[in-house]
């Protein structure tokens, strides 16, 4: 009996509970239907205490169409109450009955209506804010079914962004514009213009917050993305150019200038797997839609700020399946274009480069080990482009992994000289590796692939396989090469840079390595003119720290080069080294054996008389070769003469082409050409009476011309002529080399 007594008491109560929530529903719908707008306050105040006391009773609100009763109360345009309007509906909406009754369409429409009639007045931000919030989370969690009234919300994002007194909500109604970016592009595309109208503006907004209030943007950073990522499909669909143009400036100024520093600078473990798709998606739809010469940019930007490592790293930290293809694809997009920029690959080749990126293992330490494995053939190409920009873009190798006996293996296998494409990738990694590996018991291996590159890259021309990379320049000067004309036409190139650094690593070179110090000096016999001057300032820094350090022994070899040097001076290809062939005698002069080789001396003094006797078309070549043989034959006379061996002196004594050339240049304007023309006439003229040398014939100097260079405004040149002159009054009873002329001697 007892049981029974109190199930009668329980339905009891349940009856009770029903008609009190029947009247309560009763009077809620009267007084929300009511126009007096106290009533319908205290009827919003009961459904939210009402709600805050049982979650259970929002479905029953739902199916009475409390939703819907709200939306009609929003038509008195109140904007406290429709602020309390708003919070019910928001918490009403949390309820999965909410989207399955279809009041998402109703609700989103008359809010969006209402919220536009609001905007007139900038006092109800707080309205505004809420009215958005609520939006947004009915779109966010409706269905493809739920009718979207585009044209109307665009309306409304459109006129919040494009207006300064809304600021406050700028972000919100930019959450608003994402759910409606995220609708099936079909929709989208029946409104194109009014969403790209609306895109712009967005975009524009998020480069001043760039600008003005990073950290702002920084809190909102996926939603910059997502809105990013949907605008470069949007433009691409985009029949007017000035529209599309202006989007595609925006989105690559916020890549280069917000997103890409943000990438590079985040935390990984602080981001979520969801975050890091949505990045690396912006990324990936960035080289899908901008153009040619923007994707030319953007990889090499992204390469040199650490895109080729972090990207792995980023794939090895989430180990997520899609995070990795995600990588990899990027990967591909980046190496495509700087393969086919730097590298000039082939469609095959890039389809091999796509290829193997994408079968690559997660761990990228494994990437190196491939080369050694036939099985993994797919990826070898892939994995040696990948680890030359890694080099070319890196400071440091030291931190990449390497494995050289896979290297060696890859190389050794194969069967003919790869493309320069390949080659050029493959010579350096090879130099860098090498440079790093100590000798070992696989010496032998590495070096039998090192001369093998050798062959591969003399039979192929330097230009096309040559990388500027401080690798190439010492792995040429390394044991494993011993080939001259590689090493010089590869300094050669290296020098035609310029740059101050990579001029400064050339300097270290030969400070340190004779080998290299002597490769120059014939560098500079065969070298194009615009790298003369830079392998002549080398030199001399070479001849300046072997002077401090007592070293005399680049001496006899700048020496011993100068009979070859001088004799290939034929007529065939005369006019092409005169400069290489000036500067080496300009060294020479500074350069000056302490134990002179006499036969070496007559030797050039030989090949310096059959110069004077050829004519030379560049004056300005031919005043520096003369004037440096000037010092030449000068350096000689004086040396030989000291030795007591006359032979020089004697026979340059008796050389009319030399004399004719030292009065030549007397009348120069050049005091660099003049100075030493006047020594050595003066002290050819010194020497013939000093030994009593008799001459067949005398040269006549002009009056003119002596007292030209008396009153020349230069100090040295005036010394040099009056010593000449002095030499000249001497009196004699031998024909003099020169005399004055008659009207002077008078």
């Amino acid at each position: 009996m007892i049981p029974h007594k109190k199930s009668v008491s329980t339905n009891h109560h349940q009856e009770s509970e029903s008609v009190s929530i029947s009247t309560l529903l009763k009077n809620l719908k009267i007084n929300l239907l009511s126009r007096n707008t106290k009533r319908q306050v205290l009827a919003i105040k009961k459904i939210l205490e009402v709600m805050d006391q049982d979650n259970g009773i929002i479905d029953i609100f739902l199916d009475f169409d409390i939703p819907g009763l709200l939306c009609d109360v929003m038509n008195n345009h109140n904007p406290p109450l429709i602020e309390k309007v708003f919070i019910c509906l928001l918490k009403l909406s949390q309820s999965k009955q909410f989207e399955e009754q279809k009041h998402s369409a109703i609700v989103m429409e008359t809010s969006c209506r209402t919220l536009i009639i609001l905007s007139k007045d900038a006092t109800n931000v707080k309205t505004l804010y809420l009215g958005l919030q609520l939006i947004n989370k009915v779109l966010s969690s409706a269905d493809r079914e739920t009718a979207v009234n585009l044209p109307l919300l665009l309306r409304l994002v459109k006129i919040l962004l494009f207006s300064p007194i809304y600021q406050p909500v700028h972000l919100s109604a930019m959450y608003l514009l994402r759910m409606l970016l995220r609708l099936s592009k079909q929709f989208l595309t029946e409104d194109l213009e009014p969403i790209l109208s609306v895109v712009r503006q967005t975009l524009g907004l998020l480069s001043q917050l760039n600008n003005n209030n990073k950290w702002k943007l920084n809190k909102n950073v996926s939603l910059v993305t997502e809105i990013m990522t949907s605008s470069l499909w949007l433009s691409d669909l985009c029949k007017t150019q000035s529209v599309s143009h202006d989007i595609s400036q925006l989105v690559w100024e916020l890549l280069q200038l917000y997103l890409v520093p943000y990438f590079q600078e985040m935390k990984m473990r602080r981001c979520h797997a969801g975050f890091m798709k949505k990045q690396l998606s912006c990324f990936i739809a960035a080289f899908k839609y901008m153009d040619s010469q923007r994707l030319s940019l953007m990889s090499s930007s992204w390469a040199s700020k650490g895109f080729l490592t972090l990207l792995p790293a980023l794939s090895l930290h989430f180990k997520n399946k899609t995070i990795h293809e995600y990588v990899l694809k990027l990967l591909s997009n980046i190496l495509e274009q700087l393969a086919n920029r730097h590298l000039q690959t082939s469609e095959g080749e890039q389809q091999q480069i796509v290829t193997g990126l994408l079968c690559l293992p997660v761990d990228p330490a494994d990437w190196p080990q491939l080369l050694g494995n036939t099985q993994a053939h797919k990826t070898h190409i892939a994995v040696i482009i990948y680890l030359y920009f890694v080099i070319l873009c890196s400071s440091s190798f030291a931190k990449f992994p390497t494995h050289m006996p896979a290297l060696c293996h890859f190389l050794t296998s194969l069967t003919s000289t790869p493309s320069p494409a390949l080659l050029k990738p493959l010579w350096l990694v090879f130099a860098v590796w090498s440079l790093n590996q100590a000798r070992d018991a696989k010496w032998r291996q590495q070096e039998a692939a090192g001369k093998l590159l050798v062959h591969w890259v003399k039979s192929t021309p330097l230009t096309s396989v040559y990388t500027h990379h401080p690798a190439i320049l010492l792995w040429v000067f390394s044991s494993l090469v011993t080939n001259r004309v590689l090493q010089i036409n590869v300094m050669i190139m290296w020098l035609k840079e310029g740059v101050k650094t990579s001029l400064k690593e050339i300097e270290n070179l030969i400070l340190r390595n004779r080998d290299a110090s002597v490769c120059l000096l014939e560098v500079l016999c065969c070298c194009p003119k615009d790298v003369i001057h830079r392998v002549v300032n080398l030199l001399r820094t070479i001849l300046d720290r072997d002077k401090s350090d007592g070293r005399l022994e680049m001496r006899p070899h700048i020496w011993s080069r100068l009979p070859q040097t001088l004799s290939e001076l034929t007529t065939s290809h005369f006019q092409d080294r005169v400069w290489n062939t000036g500067c080496l005698v300009y060294i020479a002069c500074k350069a000056i054996p302490v134990v002179p080789d006499l036969v070496l001396m007559l030797q050039i003094s030989h090949q310096v008389k059959k110069i004077f006797s050829k004519s030379i078309v560049d004056t300005t070549a031919s005043h520096i070769l003369h004037a440096e043989l000037f010092k030449l034959v000068h350096i000689i006379i004086v040396t030989t003469t000291k030795v007591k061996d006359y032979r020089v002196m004697k026979m340059y004594l008796q050389d009319s082409a030399l004399l004719q050339a030292l009065l030549k240049s007397l009348s120069s304007d050049n005091k660099f050409v003049t100075i030493p023309a006047l020594r050595l006439l003066s002290q050819l003229q010194y020497l013939q009476k000093q030994h009593n040398v008799q001459m067949t014939s005398s040269m006549y100097i002009t009056g003119e011309v002596l007292l030209q260079l008396m009153s020349s405004p230069s100090g040295d040149v005036v010394f040099y002529s009056l010593d000449l002159f002095s030499r000249l009054c001497w009196s004699s009873k031998l024909k003099p080399v020169v005399t004055l002329n008659t009207g002077m001697a008078h």
